[in-house]
């Protein structure tokens, strides 16, 4: 962006512009000395902004997260470190240059919403955290970043945005679960924990693939074959479940009903998931079955409400005999019927 004048600087081009004036119609010499040192300064004025911010770029990503090491980004609502590293790409020196960054369009909160840096020589770098958080799941595209700076006397400021392509994906607030609680078709609740793997009788082996527990090796066969072998086991009832719930408009307008229906979701798959049980996961367009919390916690983390089949056509496309989790609003009475209709008579 081109220079532009600040009304203090308009205010000194006018001065220098009336004694430019006076001293031509006076013919005094000390008039004529200082009209060329206000043009000297306002010249000065004019170069040291393009000059000042030269080659500089500036990098964001979030660092720091609750659960970091377990899930592999922020999850909406908890509070996360943003880094900003600005960096000087140039042969001068960058020199007292603001830089800000409008998270409030996104409805992200942060403590800053902009940094200033008084020197940063060549080829230096100048790195600072904020905190801040985001309201709700999905993907975020932080905004282009504002650079400007006003030096040596905040006659002219110069503006530069720069698009720095950011994205950061926000999961579904995962509660902490330690059993389900599931209503069986009787209408009594029976807690309902799942074992630490897929069931305790092992049915055969297969080849090991990254990621596999080496405690599963299945040595007598791997010895046989001469490649890494580990075990498969029975999938028992109780080591997966499929999660239906309905992603179109609430019947009541709530537009947290669904965000309260995906946090629900992805507690339960991602215990279910970390109890190395199955789950599948039918929502909207939506099935698909899974053993890992990342691909579930991904998923919801990009369900965004639309068209859906009904309740009952949702329901008819689950496995048979399996445990299945409905989530419904508890405001919704036609579909709590709907669901205890159907598990009375499917299960």
């Amino acid at each position: 962006m081109p220079i532009a004048v600040r009304p203090r600087g308009a205010g000194v081009i006018v001065v220098a512009v009336m004694l430019y004036a006076l001293a031509g119609f006076t013919r005094v010499g000390w008039l004529l000395l200082f009209d060329a040192v206000l043009w000297g300064i306002i010249i000065i004025s004019m170069i040291m902004p393009w000059l000042a911010i030269g080659k500089v770029s500036v990098r964001r990503r979030i660092t720091g997260w609750q659960g970091k090491g377990m899930y592999e980004g922020p999850m909406a609502g908890d509070p996360c470190d943003l880094e900003i590293r600005m960096e000087n790409h140039g042969l001068l020196p960058a020199v007292f240059i603001g830089a800000a960054y409008d998270f409030d369009r996104l409805g992200i909160q942060a403590e800053k919403q902009r940094m200033f840096v008084a020197w940063l020589g060549r080829k230096d770098a100048h790195t600072t955290t904020a905190h801040c958080s985001f309201p709700r799941r999905g993907m975020y595209s932080f905004p282009d970043i504002k650079l400007e700076t006003s030096l040596p006397f905040g006659l002219f400021r110069r503006r530069r945005y720069l698009s720095n392509p950011t994205e950061v994906l926000v999961l579904p607030k995962v509660h902490p679960v330690a059993g389900l609680q599931l209503l069986d078709n009787s209408g009594d609740t029976s807690h309902y924990a799942l074992k630490a793997r897929l069931g305790d009788q092992v049915i055969g082996s297969r080849s090991y693939v990254s990621g596999d527990p080496w405690h599963h090796i299945h040595w007598r066969n791997s010895a046989r074959t001469g490649q890494p072998q580990v075990k498969e086991f029975e999938k028992t009832p109780d080591s997966a479940i499929t999660i239906v719930f309905d992603i179109r408009s609430s019947p009541t307008d709530n537009d947290d009903a669904l965000e309260h229906a995906v946090s629900l979701a992805a507690s339960a798959g991602d215990y279910v998931c970390r109890s190395q049980g199955v789950v599948r996961l039918i929502s909207g367009g939506i099935n698909k079955e899974t053993t890992d919390a990342r691909v579930l916690l991904r998923t919801l983390a990009l369900m965004k409400p639309g068209e859906s089949r009904a309740l009952p056509d949702l329901m008819a496309m689950t496995p048979p005999f399996s445990a299945v989790l409905v989530i419904v609003e508890d405001c919704d009475a036609a579909g709590i019927r709907e669901a205890t209709r159907l598990a009375a008579a499917q299960r």
